[in-house]
């Protein structure tokens, strides 16, 4: 009896797992924003993925979570609060993904932190109403969610003329500024 044997040798390749390119939202950003990085988490293999979300500020990773047994085509996230950087500071965010077998890394574009423009009350006018031998005093507060000093300058005008300008610089957020 003839016995022929065959032998099939089956190769199983295993792919990286993949992300789109992870976004930052909002972009542009401030400190009094709440930032979020996402990307969606692909395994061609369809094998459950395990993610690793990290911030990183100025180049240095700060704020790092894990996630595992992602499913294919899964949005992952990760927030971090606006207590967290401050103005000017270079943000981005970071995925580092794990099928078990294969790694991959992929990180968004980095975003700057602008500034905050300061805000101010309405002004109020006193007294009100005056006379023609009345001294008027304007006052407002002004806030600035950067804390930096703000310059205020007051315009004062009669008949839609200006008659006076005063610049009043260095005032802390929060100060009620004043021009008689």
């Amino acid at each position: 009896s003839n016995i022929v044997y065959i032998q099939y040798l089956f190769v199983i390749s295993n792919s990286n797992p993949k992300a789109t390119i992870p976004q930052i939202n909002p972009n542009p950003a401030n400190t009094t924003n709440n930032l979020t990085g996402s990307s969606v988490v692909t395994d061609s293999d369809n094998e459950k993925v395990n993610v690793t979300l990290r911030w990183f500020k100025n180049n240095a990773s700060f704020s790092t979570t894990s996630l595992t047994n992602i499913a294919n085509g899964t949005n992952v996230s990760f927030s971090l609060s606006g207590d967290n950087f401050n103005r000017s500071d270079n943000i981005t965010f970071q995925l580092n993904l794990s099928d078990g077998n294969l790694d991959g890394y992929f990180n968004s574009t980095g975003i700057e932190i602008i500034n905050v423009l300061p805000n101010s009350t309405k002004p109020q006018i006193s007294p009100n109403p005056g006379t023609v031998n009345s001294t008027f005093t304007a006052s407002a507060v002004i806030t600035d969610d950067d804390t930096d000093l703000i310059d205020v300058v007051f315009e004062w005008f009669r008949n839609n003329l200006r008659i006076f300008i005063e610049t009043i610089t260095g005032q802390a957020s929060g100060t009620n500024v004043t021009s008689t």
